[in-house]
């Protein structure tokens, strides 16, 4: 008897075996994360010296586990930025420099999820321009160079979309392609400043 092959099990085997171009593809991404990443290692080390918000993240980043609990109790932002300023302090040091490398992590990922979901939107070369205008955003570069919360905010507000399907199931046309109804209806019915809103509350509640 012969196993039956649905379309979406065929499409989840492309993406598993990469060829030609999905090489070409992951090569020249890399690329570009890498070109992202060193902006944003010149702009930290081009910043120089912590400015206050900074301070007050390290401030409290450098307390004992014991101790942090009261100061992130009466912080406006949520934890886990401390949290991960905290543990990246214990590993790789308290300098400002290194400090600050740890939002050029976010910021290098960010670039990377951008880009994937980009591509799983509309296409392989839409998730390598969304990557690249992310890697040269002015923006991006900026808040990415320091020591806050922003990059983070921003990679886990990108993540949060993760959820939308495009596997053609309940779909939709949208600029000629295929797309998730749940997506396209947000885009039709809901304000771009609830949009951003949603987003950002999407991102609080992941912790960020």
């Amino acid at each position: 008897m012969v196993e039956e092959v649905t379309p979406l099990q065929e499409e989840g085997k492309k993406s598993i075996v990469p060829d030609g171009a999905q090489k070409k593809w992951f090569w020249m991404m890399a690329g570009i994360i890498a070109c992202g990443a060193l902006i944003r290692i010149a702009a930290a080390v081009g910043n120089g010296r912590f400015w206050f918000d900074e301070i007050i993240t390290w401030e409290i980043a450098a307390r004992p586990w014991s101790e942090m609990g009261k100061y992130l109790a009466m912080e406006n932002h949520p934890p886990l930025h401390y949290l991960i300023v905290a543990a990246w302090m214990r590993l790789f040091g308290a300098g400002e420099i290194v400090v600050k490398m740890s939002s050029v992590l976010a910021g290098a990922l960010g670039i990377w999820v951008t880009g994937l979901f980009g591509k799983r939107l509309f296409g392989a070369r839409a998730g390598l321009w969304a990557a690249g205008i992310t890697a040269l955003s002015t923006y991006h570069i900026f808040f990415s160079a320091e020591a806050r919360m922003y990059p983070w905010l921003y990679l886990f507000g990108t993540l949060s979309l993760a959820d939308i399907p495009c596997d053609g199931h309940d779909s939709v046309k949208f600029s000629g392609r295929s797309r998730n109804s749940r997506y396209a209806q947000l885009r039709r019915e809901e304000p771009p400043v609830l949009r951003h809103q949603r987003v950002f509350r999407i991102a609080n509640d992941h912790g960020a």
